[in-house]
């Protein structure tokens, strides 16, 4: 089986790379839906939300996904800080 930190991480770091070196992961929730076995692939997905202004902070919020078979095997749910675009 595929370790649930493991995909944890997978799924953060496909979000930082997303937002970019100057933006900051700011919560992650995640659920775990079925195991992945390893071996098989797996995807990663996501979309954008929602984004909005807090406290003079841009933040996006993505749902994320890793997908095996076409099926979801972990959801997630992200907020990002993201700096301002010049």
């Amino acid at each position: 089986l595929v370790p649930g930190n493991l995909k944890i991480a997978w799924l953060t770091q496909f979000v930082s790379s997303w937002a970019g070196p100057e933006a900051s992961v700011r919560n992650l929730r995640v659920a775990f839906r079925r195991p992945d076995i390893a071996g098989r692939p797996l995807t990663l997905a996501g979309r954008v939300v929602d984004k909005r202004q807090e406290d003079g902070r841009n933040v996006i919020e993505l749902e994320v996904v890793t997908l095996a078979e076409g099926e979801p095997s972990v959801r997630a749910n992200v907020q990002v800080d993201v700096p301002s675009r010049g």
